[in-house]
């Protein structure tokens, strides 16, 4: 059984209340840096999203719910960041629209990437939830392709039963999205103990390095435990290796130009900038930034940001330095300065304050605060990140 902690037991409680209320918007689950975004409409939950493999998981639930259907076909209309964010349900709207696809395979390909939130979910034993409401997700054109309660509910089972399984091989939810790879192909035609026809011979070209798990169930096109199974089996006879597998290519890299107000960044971590740049970026941002405190100044005055994130902890020159510094020229006087940081007490508050911030968010940067906060101070500013259509680039 699984334990009450798990996030699949907190999301249920969660679901009555938004179905009762028939709320619109976003419910993020976060555990770690493992983020899912669950879009309601009128209480119904729509296609959620999450950036670890997220154009995989695309890419496979059309091959299992709509086989024929060629995303690059259609056009799609993207009007604002939150629409952006969710363009796998937006896509699916207007396949069905032009009758590419009909409506169970529509609804078929969401509940394939709800299970696979679901059994993210059920592992989490921590999950933060947040709840964003957003109007664009009342649209009727969607609605229709939200599943209802007793769908969700159903989904939770099986999801539970698999994740039950998954423990059962003493692997983590990361291993659900890395490739097995077979050790040594000899005894071709020794036989899976899984049914009569089942061999190890024909399961070969599966397990090739190129598919997870998931893709794997797809190929099978039968029950997830069959391939439970399957790969227990494997991992009892010492004869599979995972790696790492990276996504397919974003369909909407290149397409999307963002226009909006510009964000600028001040932290010596490389990585923290560019965790930042790609939410902020994403969701209809300019951005900006620098590893070096010393020519942050100098940068601010070159590019005029509309809002700055600061780290505190960088070599030579501090961040409540920086603060002040920028609150010393003119221009700057009342631009949004948001210290991100991981030191996160009161007496760093309190300093962060009289250095002039405007805010304070500790360090992991998270999307739904990220976002969150811009909208904070900039959402009257804020501009469409797209022209009115764009293309969905082929998948297949």
């Amino acid at each position: 059984m699984l334990s009450q902690t798990s996030g699949i037991y907190r999301l249920r409680a969660l679901l009555v209340t938004i179905e009762a209320k028939q709320l619109s918007g976003v419910l993020s689950l976060t555990e770690h840096h493992n983020t899912w975004f669950l879009p309601f409409y009128r209480g119904q939950l729509g296609y959620p999203t999450c950036e670890v493999h997220r154009v995989r998981r695309w890419s496979r639930a059309i091959k299992r719910s709509c086989p024929q259907f060629r995303p690059s076909r259609i056009r799609i209309e993207l009007a604002s960041p939150a629409e952006v964010r969710f363009w796998e349900q937006l896509t699916l709207a207007r396949g069905l629209k032009d009758e590419e696809i009909n409506l169970e395979q529509a609804r078929d390909t969401v509940r394939t990437a709800v299970k696979e939130m679901l059994f993210s979910a059920a592992s989490m034993s921590a999950a933060e939830f947040n709840w964003q409401p957003v109007a664009f997700l009342d649209r009727e054109v969607v609605e229709q392709l939200t599943l209802q309660q007793c769908e969700v509910q159903s989904l939770m089972q099986v999801s539970e039963q698999l994740w039950q399984r998954w423990q059962l091989l003493g692997l983590d939810l990361s291993y659900s999205n890395r490739a097995p790879i077979l050790k040594e192909v000899g005894a071709a035609n020794a036989a899976v103990p899984i049914d009569e026809t089942t061999s190890f011979h024909n399961l070969q070209p599966l397990f090739n390095g190129q598919r997870t798990f998931w893709d794997i169930d797809v190929k099978l096109q039968q029950s997830s435990m069959v391939a439970i199974r399957i790969l227990k089996y494997f991992i009892q006879q010492n004869s599979v290796d995972f790696q790492v597998l990276a996504d397919l290519p974003n369909p909407l890299a290149g397409l999307v130009t963002p226009t909006g107000p510009l964000i600028a960044c001040i932290d010596d971590s490389l990585v923290v900038c560019r965790v930042l740049e790609e939410i902020v970026t994403q969701a209809g941002y300019r951005f900006v930034a620098t590893q070096d405190p010393v020519a942050s100044i100098p940068l601010l005055r070159k590019h005029r940001p509309d809002f700055v994130f600061l780290d505190l902890n960088m070599p030579v020159v501090n961040g409540y330095e920086v603060c002040t510094q920028i609150r010393r020229l003119e221009d700057f006087r009342e631009t949004p300065v948001t210290i991100l940081t991981g030191q996160d007490g009161l007496v760093d508050r309190v300093r962060a304050k009289l250095a002039g911030s405007t805010d304070f968010m500790p360090k992991p940067p998270r999307e739904d605060k990220i976002v969150a906060i811009l909208e904070k101070y900039l959402g009257d500013r804020k501009s469409s990140p797209l022209s009115p259509s764009v293309a969905t680039p082929p998948l297949e």
